[in-house]
């Protein structure tokens, strides 16, 4: 259910008119933005990855890397423990190789296996489930970080009543004159 939810924002949030779009145009819409993210995370992932090998210096960056960095603690986590299962794995499989004689070492590695699989599957479904929270958190701030909240533009809606109360005949010199201290201003910069 959060999961759905927290998709469904980012469609309204990618897609303005998303609210009055036939249900099979949301199921399309919705998979095509999916799609788009999925790449696009995969790509940040398997950069995230390179930059943890220390054989790879130089290389160029990831056009969104900079953009996709919170999702930096989930993965980096993740990249972690899977170094960590694969030092396991190999560590056990050389230990079935020098017990291969014994015939019960055979059924240990196997419930490792099937344990390990597990694991994986619990950790995966956190992962995403994580990973659904902190998007749906993310396009919520931005959400109330929209230009509504932008102080600028309430100081200037402020004078607006003032603004319409001038004669029109003037209104030309005081849109110059405006204009003239806001360039003066910028000079400054």
């Amino acid at each position: 259910m959060l999961k759905r939810e927290a998709w469904e924002q980012v469609c309204y949030a990618l897609e303005p008119n998303y609210g009055e779009y036939s249900a099979a145009e949301k199921t399309n819409t919705a998979s095509q933005i999916q799609k788009k993210w999925k790449g696009i995370r995969d790509t940040f992932v398997r950069e995230l990855k390179k930059s943890h090998l220390k054989s790879v210096n130089s290389h160029k960056a990831y056009t969104y890397y900079d953009n996709l960095s919170f999702l930096k603690p989930i993965y980096e986590s993740r990249i972690k423990r899977d170094e960590e299962d694969n030092e396991i794995s190999l560590a056990a499989d050389d230990d079935v190789k020098e017990d291969s004689d014994d015939s019960s070492s055979n059924d240990m590695p196997q419930a490792q296996i099937v344990n390990k699989n597990n694991d994986n599957n619990s950790r995966k479904r956190k992962h995403e489930d994580t990973f659904f929270k902190l998007l749906a958190e993310h396009v919520k701030n931005k959400k109330m970080q929209s230009v509504y909240n932008d102080p600028d533009r309430q100081f200037l809606l402020s004078l607006l009543p003032d603004f319409k109360s001038v004669d029109a005949s003037v209104k030309f010199d005081l849109k110059y004159e405006i204009m003239s201290v806001i360039k003066r201003f910028k000079a400054f910069q």
